[in-house]
């Protein structure tokens, strides 16, 4: 049964966020060389300086790296999660680059994502040139007119000369195959938190199992690539790991 889209997204990431890197930690090591991936694009665009945004930053893990990178850049997370984007907080904090990040509450799938950012970028920076933006692990969880939404603000937002990279649990091979290849680890994640004898982190990757027990797992390259393109972008770089893992990196024409 596939779900519908309705859920609150919101009410999930606040409820995972006091523990997600804990339980993201135990996840197949494809998610964390995914991540490596993005933090590299974003690092390597930032090296003279620029502005790299994060779209779904989560608790700050690929924002807090790349700005760490290169003292001259500048980064924007954005996450509709208050619990999540306070965790981001502290780990700018810890690595002493809060001067360099900016932490904006916003649903990155609204149609005023744009407007937002800019206006704030504005007041952070001298000159607001976006030489990267993220979109990690966030477009599984929205509907397809959601993602649209995500990816068209995502390439509006982008410098001329910009990347844009996008990692994420593809579906290369239908939609029951994902689905099943993520309860599975999701499974395997919660046997090994059981192994800590940590009974708040074992409900913690149950609520993600639940979450996903239903989720229509049916977003595909093709499809991010085909909406990229009407955006007058062009894909620079594809890599899968093993499973459906996928990270793709696409610039303008």
């Amino acid at each position: 049964m596939k779900r519908s889209y309705e859920c609150d997204l919101s009410a999930f990431w606040e409820a995972v966020a006091s523990d997600y890197d804990v339980v993201a930690d135990q996840f197949p090591a494809r998610y964390a060389r995914a991540v490596d991936l993005v933090c590299a694009v974003g690092s390597a665009a930032t090296r003279n300086g620029g502005v790299f945004i994060d779209l779904g930053c989560g608790t700050g893990r690929a924002l807090a790296r790349v700005v760490s990178a290169s003292p001259s850049s500048r980064g924007v997370g954005v996450d509709a999660s208050a619990g999540m984007l306070r965790l981001a907080k502290e780990r700018l904090s810890q690595q002493e680059t809060s001067h360099a990040a900016l932490l904006l509450q916003y649903d990155v799938a609204s149609p005023g994502l744009v407007d937002a950012v800019t206006r704030h970028l504005r007041s952070f920076c001298r000159v607001p040139r976006v030489v990267a933006v993220a979109v990690a692990f966030v477009g599984h969880d929205l509907s397809p007119s959601k993602r649209t939404m995500l990816l068209k603000s995502a390439a509006r937002l982008l410098d001329t000369e910009g990347v844009l990279v996008v990692a994420d649990l593809f579906s290369p091979d239908g939609e029951g195959e994902t689905r099943l290849a993520a309860l599975r680890e999701l499974d395997e994640v919660s046997r090994c938190l059981d192994a800590t004898d940590s009974g708040r982190l074992s409900a913690a990757a149950s609520i993600w199992t639940d979450h996903y027990r239903t989720h229509s797992f049916d977003w595909t390259v093709d499809s991010v690539m085909g909406l990229l393109r009407q955006q007058g972008l062009e894909q620079t770089r594809k890599i899968f790991f093993a499973g459906q893992v996928g990270v793709v990196t696409a610039a303008r024409r």
